[in-house]
C-alpha cells in the first residue's frame, strides 16, 4: 500500500537487449491522499429534556462531517432540535434537548477525493422527560391550629 511519501513523480524504464537503445516512458505524477485521522469520539449522553446537549467528533483530513439520526441525514432533513447548521460540522449541537431527540446518532467523515467517506460508530443520546404532575395541587383553606 502507498503513503503519502510514495507520492513523487515516477517514469518507467525499458531495457531492451543489446544493441537496441533504454526507452524511458512518459512521467507521471502520484499524489497520495491520506485517509481521515480520528482524533475525538463522539460518547454516549444522558440529559434531563430542556437541557442542551452536544456530540463532538474530532478527525484531520476531512472536507466535513455529515450527521445523521437513525439513518436519516440532519443537514436535508433535521428531524431534531439540533441547529441545523451543526448537522454538517464536528458538533451537533442541541441548545435545548426534546424527548423526541432520543436515539442513535452517526457522523460520516466526508474524505479527501478521491478516497471513500467513512462512518463513526453510533452513540446514543438519551432525553429524560422532565416530572409532570398529573393533579393540580388546590387550596383547601385549612386553617392553622393555634393553641392557648
Amino acid at each position: 500500500s502507498a503513503g503519502l511519501a510514495d507520492s513523487g513523480y515516477y517514469y518507467a524504464v525499458y531495457s531492451p537487449k543489446s544493441p537496441c537503445a533504454v526507452v524511458n516512458s512518459d512521467t507521471i505524477q502520484v499524489n497520495v491522499t491520506p485517509q481521515p485521522r480520528v482524533s475525538g469520539l463522539p460518547t454516549n449522553l444522558t440529559v434531563c429534556e430542556g437541557s442542551a446537549a452536544n456530540f463532538i467528533a474530532g478527525a484531520t483530513e476531512v472536507t466535513g462531517y455529515n450527521w445523521f439520526k437513525s439513518g436519516t441525514n440532519l443537514t436535508t432533513n433535521n428531524v431534531t432540535s439540533a441547529t441545523l447548521a451543526s448537522a454538517s460540522t464536528n458538533d451537533l449541537t442541541f441548545p435545548a434537548t426534546q424527548l423526541t431527540d432520543s436515539g442513535y446518532y452517526r457522523v460520516k467523515l466526508l474524505s479527501l477525493s478521491p478516497c471513500a467517506d467513512s462512518f463513526l460508530d453510533s452513540v446514543k443520546l438519551t432525553v429524560q422527560g422532565k416530572p409532570r404532575f398529573l393533579s393540580t395541587l388546590v387550596d383547601t383553606g385549612a386553617c392553622r391550629r393555634i393553641n392557648y
